[in-house]
């Protein structure tokens, strides 16, 4: 889960994981989140450790119909309207963004999955328990069949302060 029912999200993870959450965002071209994501938390989305400021990457906000607040602290960034993820990633593609880290709420995250554009999960998990009327990281992938779910092995794991960090990287194999 990635917030509560209501839609809080603040400090689920202890400190030492955000911050490494940082460190994830300074190896990255660009960073997206979604319109949702950014009225609910109103993220800055760079990278604030004692520096690696100058590391932040671009920012991109998939935004639907929604229009961006213009004091939204993920200002300036880059807004792609009713754009699905293939063509967000050619668009960023052509602009010499190569890598980029998705933080984005449960539709935009499972939409890029859906369309098998994810290559790596970063997963930080708490020692909480929010329960089923929370907030899924993955929206519906409509798979019934579950020899069709996308595989992914486990290629990292350690703790981070009192959470779990695990990396999940794409099994290529599976179909």
């Amino acid at each position: 889960m990635v917030a509560s029912a209501s839609g809080r999200s603040k400090w689920i993870t202890g400190a030492e994981a955000r911050a490494r959450g940082h460190l994830l965002r300074a190896r990255f071209d660009a960073i997206l989140t979604g319109a949702g994501t950014v009225r609910a938390d109103d993220p800055k989305l760079t990278c604030r450790l004692p520096g690696m400021e100058d590391r932040s990457p671009m920012r991109v906000v998939m935004a639907g119909n929604t229009a961006i607040e213009p004091m939204s602290k993920v200002m300036p960034c880059r807004v792609f309207d009713n754009a699905a993820p293939q063509a967000v990633l050619t668009d960023l593609a052509k602009s010499g963004i190569t890598r980029l880290l998705v933080e984005a709420g449960p539709r935009i995250n499972a939409a890029f999955l859906a369309d098998d554009l994810v290559d790596e999960v970063h997963w930080f998990r708490a020692p909480k328990v929010m329960g089923g009327d929370g907030l899924a990281a993955f929206g519906e992938l409509r798979h019934d069949d579950p020899g069709a779910l996308p595989g992914f092995g486990i290629t990292a794991r350690g703790m981070v302060g009192a959470d779990t960090y695990e990396v999940w990287r794409r099994d290529r194999t599976d179909g």
